[in-house]
């Protein structure tokens, strides 16, 4: 009876979040003419929880300045500098729990003391998944917490940025990381 218990209390959590999960491809035109390429630059992605805008802010002096804005859940930025440094400026979503429906909307401090996810870009040019974020404990005043990898999240996010890079130069590179994924490399 407890497996069943679990099991159904999974899926419900699986579904929950499944409503949660898009991406928005009106900014499309944005990421089809966005410079940085493959070879010079870093796209990176992952999966903030039940959000429906966010945007990271470069914090490095020694880069230049840049500010990322994505929409739901999914964030999956414009190329940027290898090795910059990218804090999570704004984020507004809603998590629904029972009878309880938790509302943010929120700017977060960029210092790195007070901002629960910073992202280091990596130094080397191509893709880099961040992971899965939840957004709802981040925001209780915790520092942003890496979830277990997923592969299936991860395929989840290379599928969005798929539709976001069709046609560009990153499209190969997402492509080859999904058959890597699937099995295929």
């Amino acid at each position: 009876m407890k497996k069943i218990i679990f099991a159904a209390a999974a899926l419900c959590l699986i579904f929950g979040l499944a409503a949660c999960v898009s991406v928005d491809t009106s900014s499309k035109k944005e990421y089809q003419t966005a410079t940085g390429t493959p070879k010079n630059s870093v796209v990176f992605y992952g999966f903030l929880s039940c959000n429906s805008q966010q945007s990271f802010a470069q914090m490095d002096p020694n880069f230049a300045p840049d500010n990322q804005k994505m929409k739901n859940s999914i964030f999956i930025s414009k190329p940027v500098a290898p090795g910059s440094t990218y804090a999570l400026e704004y984020i507004q979503g809603a998590y629904r729990s029972g009878n309880v429906i938790w509302n943010w909307d929120q700017y977060l401090p960029l210092q790195t003391a007070g901002n629960p996810l910073i992202v280091h870009v990596s130094k080397k040019p191509g893709l880099q998944f961040i992971g899965f974020i939840d957004s709802y404990e981040m925001l209780r005043g915790r520092t942003a917490r890496i979830e277990k990898y997923d592969e299936a999240g991860e395929r989840t996010c290379l599928e969005g940025a798929l539709e976001l890079y069709e046609g560009t130069e990153w499209e190969s590179v997402i492509r080859e990381r999904l058959d890597e994924l699937n099995g295929k490399k």
